[in-house]
Formats: C-alpha cells, sequence, structure tokens
C-alpha cells in the first residue's frame, strides 16, 4: 500500500479511463482474493445485476479499491464467514457494496478510518492503515466516493460509486 500511496501523495495518478462492466471488476477482484476466500471457508453472495450500467473507470485501480475492501471484510469477520456484494443504479453512478457479518467498527473510531495510518483497536493482522485512504482517494479521483456504515456486532458496509459512462 505504500507504493499506490506515494503515487497518489507525490504526484497525480495516471489513470487510463475506459468503459468499464461493474461486474467484470468485482469478478476480478473476488478472483484475486479467492485463495484466502476458499482457505478460511468464505461464503460469497455475489448479487451484482448483470445489466448494469458501463462505468468510466481505470479498471486496475477500481479492481485494487473492490480488492482492498473485499481483503479487509476478510480479514475482520471471524466466525461470521459470509460476504455479500450488491449494486444498483443511482444519481448517474453505479453503486457497489461489501457487506460483511464481522464485528463491526467502534461508532469512535468510525470518524478515523479514512486516517493516514490509523489501524482501530480491533486490528489483528499486518497492515499499513493506508488501504482505505488510498481507495477513497481513488474513488474521488474518478468522481465518486466512497463511504462505510457499520454497527458493532452487526458488520461493516462498504459502499463506492462511480459515474456511469455518459449516454
Amino acid at each position: 500500500n505504500l507504493l499506490p500511496y506515494a503515487r497518489l501523495s507525490d504526484v497525480k495518478q495516471a489513470y487510463t479511463f475506459e468503459s468499464v462492466e461493474p461486474g467484470e471488476v468485482v469478478d476480478e477482484a473476488l478472483q484475486r482474493c479467492g485463495l484466502r476466500i476458499a482457505e478460511l471457508g468464505f461464503k460469497v453472495d455475489n448479487a451484482v445485476p448483470t445489466d448494469l450500467p458501463r462505468i468510466r473507470a481505470d479498471r486496475s485501480a477500481i479492481v485494487q479499491v473492490l480488492e482492498n475492501i473485499i481483503d479487509n471484510a476478510i480479514n475482520y469477520s471471524e466466525q461470521a464467514r459470509t460476504l455479500a456484494i450488491s449494486g444498483r443504479t443511482a444519481d448517474s453512478s453505479v453503486h457497489l457494496a461489501v457487506h460483511d457479518r464481522g464485528p463491526g467498527i467502534p461508532a469512535d473510531e468510525l470518524p478515523r478510518v479514512f486516517d493516514k495510518f490509523f489501524r482501530g483497536r480491533q486490528a489483528r493482522t499486518g497492515g499499513s492503515g493506508l488501504g482505505l485512504t488510498i481507495a477513497r482517494r481513488i474513488m474521488r479521483d474518478h468522481g465518486g466516493d466512497l463511504e462505510i456504515d457499520s454497527l458493532a456486532g452487526q458488520g461493516t458496509t462498504v459502499r463506492i460509486s462511480v459515474p456511469t459512462v455518459a449516454s
């Protein structure tokens, strides 16, 4: 995560925007996390509709964002090893959501999850504390955003929005 962060901090990221199928980037991110998903016995409910409009995105950057979100969900889910991924269209954007049934993020930590190098009290695995900082920056560079809702004991939902390709 340090190298992508350095690129984003020091110089304008050179994205290659193209018309991308939302389901394809979700599938690619899931494939990249597939070994861990299988090894840890996660059940994945990928309910991203195949008829979502195409998005204007840098494919590798969006896959990186989704991979980070899925990886976080895997890292912080304990007994409830379930991931639900959904998608919808609203306001000329595609909204993708990843929901886990992990312990959730404590309310006092939620406002800080995008702070550089922040690691929550429940952080059990290694990491730099930069993943969500990078992911949100990428989403904003794309004209979208990344938001998190979390309830202690019930899980976390991370949503990204990406503008659709102009007609």
